[in-house]
């Protein structure tokens, strides 16, 4: 399933560090109840790749270790995160490389990250349950808007790019 290559392996690499530097760089509106995490639309890179799932994988442990939440966001939200990808990359070979596919996969990390979010959230500031409507739906709304608005828009036209071409081919 994953190509190991020494190309492949530096790919992840880069793609851990950008999701990395884009969390952190947008902080502010990265973490929380309310979040636009601008680095989750590459996790629509899974639908071209299943081997990039490893670094976007590392890049989201890393970023959510060093978020509010620390080692226990790290760990659970990397586990929602790889399910959200090989969901994406089951959907790519269910669907084909067809628009609807692309938006359909693009929906797996709005609900899993809506709801594993809120009850993370709920759990560790120690709310209570009925806050979780509110908060999974402030937090899929943002991934919404992230992943399925922008990145499929921005995956879909990428798509005709040469050097996307080489890249994920």
């Amino acid at each position: 399933m994953f190509n190991l290559s020494t190309k492949s392996l530096v790919i992840n690499a880069m793609l851990a560090a950008l999701y990395i530097v884009l969390t952190v760089a947008s902080a502010p509106i990265a973490y929380g109840g309310v979040q636009f995490r601008i680095s989750e639309v590459l996790i629509l890179l899974a639908f071209f790749r299943a081997d990039y799932i490893i670094g976007i994988a590392i890049g989201t442990f890393i970023a959510n270790y060093i978020g509010p939440f620390g080692l226990p966001d790290a760990i659970l939200g990397t586990a929602v995160s790889i399910l959200a990808m090989l969901l994406i990359a089951q959907t790519r070979k269910l669907l084909g490389n067809k628009p609807v596919a692309l938006f359909v996969s693009s929906l797996f990390p709005v609900i899993l990250n809506a709801l594993y979010v809120a009850a993370i959230i709920i759990v560790l500031d120690k709310l209570t349950w009925d806050c979780l409507p509110q908060i999974a739906f402030s937090v899929g709304f943002g991934e919404f808007v992230v992943v399925s608005i922008v990145g499929v828009i921005a995956f879909w036209t990428l798509q005709k790019n040469s050097a996307f071409q080489k890249l994920i081919n």
